[in-house]
């Protein structure tokens, strides 16, 4: 059986077979370019953060977003079998350090896991984002604790529930 090719591919055009991701990277460029800028705004203008916190969240997203520039955009242009790893490893190492430093940081990871899929194979890919996915729920597990204690520190109470009857009869929570 003879293959038959649309003429745009025989002229350098769009291969047929190419991955989805391969036809649209200009649009996932652009993306990674605004979702980085949106999730750096959303860290600076962040209230709950400390000014330390900002700057460090800023940084790490600009260090992503030149991380990137400087390896990404041009590993997606070879093939998944080509040392994808070494960029999903620091650009997964990035982006859980910027979500641990300021948590609205994390809207980058809405392109980060494409990238994944995009430069490794399949198999790899699982592990890369099983990977991700591990470093980000320690990281949520660490700000879940935080954020208790904060709560526990706030009301004067050591424990869950003394947190839940304080909170009761202070009017914060209605009575059961």
């Amino acid at each position: 059986m003879i293959a038959v090719h649309p003429p745009a591919a025989a002229a350098g055009g769009v291969d047929p077979g190419q991955h989805e991701w391969y036809r649209l990277a200009g649009r996932w460029h652009a993306a990674f370019a605004l979702l980085d800028l949106l999730a750096a705004g959303l860290v600076a203008v962040d209230g709950e953060l400390g000014a330390g916190r900002r700057v460090l969240g800023v940084a790490l997203l600009a260090a992503l977003a030149g991380w990137y520039a400087a390896v990404g955009a041009k590993r997606l242009r070879l093939p998944r079998s080509t040392g994808g790893w070494r960029y999903v490893a620091v650009a997964g190492g990035l982006a859980t350090a910027a979500f641990a430093a300021a948590p609205p940081a994390g809207a980058l990871l809405a392109v980060l896991f494409p990238h994944v899929w995009a430069m490794l194979p399949t198999r790899h890919a699982v592990a890369g984002t099983a990977g991700i996915v591990v470093a980000l729920s320690g990281v949520l597990a660490a700000l879940v604790k935080s954020h208790v204690m904060r709560i526990f520190d706030k009301l004067g109470v050591k424990d869950r529930t003394a947190a839940v009857t304080t909170a009761m009869a202070r009017g914060i929570l209605p009575p059961a």
